[in-house]
């Protein structure tokens, strides 16, 4: 959803060839996807350190980056639309950026029963798809209540999930 806000608010895209908004989506699902595998492969050895409490961190993490996100969406403006996204080096700082929740995602779901390539490859999927819609539709409109409700709704997915898995892990 970070990734949505911010190139559906970004004026500086709405003007680019379409060619480079796939490149920008591209960027994007790169660096966010290497920084799942990465939380991935790092998250399983902390796992094997942690492995009773390896679980209910991973659910605390889905939490509070669901908590950031809730928060994020009531900030009065996002700063992605100021950012010269149009710029290469400036893309790649924002997509390093952007990877940071991505890097916290992988970390949390190493804790979990699924399969990583499977999860990894759907991750790269809806990264690409979720930039590209941002920018296909700010061309059209760029409506900030928009991107701040997707921002909260997301928050609010992760939020939900969290605590379906804490009670799940409790048995409450």
């Amino acid at each position: 959803m970070d990734a949505f806000a911010g190139f559906y608010l970004n004026g500086y895209l709405r003007e680019s060839r379409p060619s480079y908004l796939v490149y920008s989506a591209s960027v994007v699902a790169l660096f966010n996807t290497l920084a799942v595998v990465i939380g991935i492969l790092i998250g399983s050895q902390i796992n094997q350190l942690l492995q009773n409490f390896s679980l209910p961190l991973a659910i605390g993490v889905l939490f509070i980056l669901g908590i950031k996100m809730a928060i994020k969406s009531f900030k009065p403006k996002f700063q992605e639309m100021l950012y010269e996204l149009n710029q290469k080096k400036i893309l790649m700082v924002y997509a390093s950026a952007l990877s940071m929740n991505a890097f916290l995602l992988g970390l949390a779901i190493s804790a979990f029963d699924i399969s990583f390539g499977i999860f990894s490859l759907i991750l790269l999927a809806v990264f690409f798809i979720v930039p590209l819609v941002g920018m296909m539709i700010s061309r059209k409109s760029s409506k900030f209540l928009l991107a701040a409700r997707l921002e909260f709704f997301g928050g609010i997915i992760l939020i939900g999930g969290s605590i379906f898995y804490m009670i799940k892990f409790f048995e409450l």
